[in-house]
């Protein structure tokens, strides 16, 4: 496919990456700690809405609270979520959920998120700069949801997949962009642009399928990862054949150098042969004059008796 001389918009994005996640999910009240509404995020990646939930309050009114969760073993934290999780799903998404605690902790010391709340999008990266192991999606939906819809919570995946596409705005400052990007996003789709674009940011990185949507739109944009990617194509493909140049020219030269040798090797050996020839020649001449003379000496004597 042609790359396309014109980028796409943020909302024809969004509208092919909808059809490649499922709808963003929080927790049951918009004024339930962030914390609860995170962890419904993450295991929603792994069950239906209203089983994270189940599970979430379950978690809730079982363990002494969440930091109890961040440092128990995998299997107790499978044993909690058993019947909201489908067991072939329960390892990782007790894994995502210890790890997205721990995401929590790392980042802010403790685990509450309230702080998050009111906040500038700058101003909350002051507090949590981000969530390296928690999954993209609830990553930046988190930030959103806390931001509320008046302002866009631009977070890394969502910047990172902009510029993926050579859609980020060029600005000054990293609030200038974020105004930027704000303005092309409506208030009603806030949440989707972070959940979306976060879930999306690294997809097909190190690999693509060209019949895949998202990655019909990298190349339909010529994504400058794909240009990369192509350059350092070239650049080994440049590399193998200078090294294939250099391995014909390195036998070239050794074939050039082993005729050397072998016609050398002829040349005395001919000397050889010649020397041993005359050698030969001279013996049998040395041989043939003795041989005459004997017969000489010997036809003499007798004549005389």
């Amino acid at each position: 496919m042609a790359a396309s001389k014109k980028k796409p918009t943020i909302k024809e994005v969004l509208g092919i990456l909808k059809k490649l996640h499922g709808a963003p999910v929080q927790g049951e009240r918009l004024e339930d700690p962030l914390i609860d509404h995170l962890m419904v995020m993450v295991l929603s990646v792994h069950t239906d809405p209203a089983k994270a939930m189940d599970a979430v309050r379950k978690l809730s009114n079982s363990a002494l609270d969440f930091n109890e969760i961040r440092v128990s073993p995998l299997n107790e934290i499978e044993g909690y979520l058993k019947g909201f999780v489908a067991k072939d799903k329960l390892r990782a998404a007790a894994d995502d959920l210890r790890m997205a605690l721990q995401d929590v902790w790392d980042g802010s010391h403790s685990l509450d998120l309230e702080p998050l709340r009111g906040r500038a999008p700058e101003g909350q990266r002051d507090f949590l700069k981000h969530l390296p192991n928690i999954p993209g999606g609830p990553a930046a939906a988190i930030f959103q949801l806390a931001a509320g819809t008046k302002v866009l919570a631009l977070g890394p995946n969502e910047t990172h997949l902009l510029t993926r596409l050579g859609i980020l705005p060029r600005a000054t400052t990293p609030e200038r962009i974020r105004k930027a990007v704000e303005r092309q996003v409506k208030p009603a789709d806030r949440m989707d642009f972070a959940w979306y674009f976060g879930a999306s940011a690294h997809m097909y990185e190190d690999d693509i399928d060209p019949k895949h949507p998202f990655c019909k739109l990298l190349v339909r944009v010529n994504a400058k990862e794909l240009i990369v990617r192509e350059q350092e194509r070239k650049r080994e493909e440049a590399r193998l054949k200078a090294e294939e140049k250099k391995r014909l020219q390195e036998e070239e030269k050794q074939r050039k150098i082993e005729e050397r040798e072998r016609k050398k090797a002829e040349r005395e050996e001919a000397k050889r042969q010649a020397a041993l020839e005359r050698k030969r020649k001279k013996e049998e001449a040395i041989k043939a004059r003795k041989e005459a003379a004997a017969k000489k000496k010997a036809a003499a004597k007798k004549r005389r008796e």
